[in-house]
């Protein structure tokens, strides 16, 4: 929930808008769940929102993604297409589904002799992982050997570390002023449709379209046509050329 606290007010501030929404109503949820299902909170304080399939490390997932992972388990290939089409059919594959991925997990475990030691390791802990990152880590202090640390620029000019692109004027203002305006605009939301009900959770979410590193410039004329404009122009002050539109 922290880090979710922290993170919500960037999506209001780079105009995730579904993102800056929802993910302040979940967290509106989350903060008063202790008080509306104090039950539901210690399920969730013991870890009961996640599956364990197996007893690797790391291994916990979601529990729609493992709903997910036995409905693929049923369909099998093309087993349950169409079923939302026939309810009859739909509500047996919903009692069944969950036996049935359970019947073939305990089936898969009967051809195997369990998990071994060094299958319940994460994959990180792995010798051939860590001498890879070993020679990213040598590879990356090379680099910086060579072309010098970008974190010790001394340059008083805001630029991308990896490209040096120097960024704009507009750039350096949101730098400066993107956090601050997001958590504004997430407090504001709290509070006039999570709290105070002033406004509906549905109205629209105002951009801020704030100038980004990547944001394009805006595209110069060429030089020719810059040229023919600053002819026309002169020959017009001369009365050379009649104030019309002409072709090419």
């Amino acid at each position: 929930m922290e880090t979710l606290r922290k993170i919500i007010p960037w999506f209001f501030a780079l105009d995730h808008v579904n993102y800056s929404r929802w993910g302040a109503v979940h967290l509106q949820d989350m903060t008063t769940l202790q008080g509306k299902h104090e039950n539901i909170y210690e399920k969730f304080v013991n870890g009961g929102f996640t599956v364990r399939k197996t007893q690797k490390a790391f291994s916990a997932m979601a529990i729609d993604q493992a709903h997910e992972q036995n409905n693929s388990l049923v369909k099998g290939e093309g087993g349950a297409v169409g079923l939302t089409e026939s309810p009859s059919a739909l509500r047996r594959w919903m009692i069944s589904g969950p036996e049935i991925a359970r019947m073939v997990k305990e089936f898969k475990d009967c051809l195997t002799d369990g998990e071994t030691e060094s299958q319940k390791k994460h994959h990180d802990e792995a010798k051939s992982y860590q001498l890879s990152f070993a020679k990213e880590v040598k590879s990356l202090t090379s680099v910086i050997e060579n072309m010098g640390n970008p974190f010790t620029e001394e340059t008083p000019d805001l630029l991308v570390l990896d490209t040096r692109d120097i960024a704009g004027v507009n750039v350096i203002k949101t730098v400066r002023e993107i956090e601050a305006l997001g958590q504004q605009q997430f407090k504001v939301f709290q509070s006039q449709r999570l709290r105070e009900n002033k406004k509906s959770l549905h109205d629209p979410i105002n951009k801020n379209k704030l100038s980004l590193f990547k944001t394009p410039n805006k595209k110069e004329p060429s030089k020719d046509k810059q040229q023919i404009s600053s002819l026309c122009v002169i020959f017009k002050a001369l009365h050379i050329l009649p104030d019309q539109r002409w072709g090419p």
